[in-house]
């Protein structure tokens, strides 16, 4: 996939500094290297879902010990979601 460009005038032509979001591969390693970095502290666990052209493909790591407790976790992740759409504040 190509680099994402910024014109910042009629004569500058830049590379976006930031994550192409619409190139899924280049997203997680950008986490990948922000969980590494220490960014958010200790990740005690992580939550995939993939939309792939064979159906869904769920992964969860970490301390998890069951599928249940990682529906509770994206339950969790949802409620959030959903306060910071209705309060209008993105986090």
């Amino acid at each position: 996939m190509a680099d994402l460009r910024l014109v910042s005038d009629s004569t500058n032509v830049e590379t976006f500094p930031g994550v192409n979001l619409g190139d899924v591969k280049q997203a997680m390693e950008a986490v990948a290297k922000r969980i590494g970095e220490g960014e958010w502290g200790n990740v005690s666990n992580g939550i995939l879902i993939l939309e792939t052209e064979e159906g869904i493909e769920q992964f969860h790591w970490g301390k998890l010990s069951t599928a249940i407790e990682a529906i509770g976790l994206l339950c969790l992740a949802r409620a959030r979601l959903e306060l910071s759409m209705i309060s209008g504040v993105e986090e």
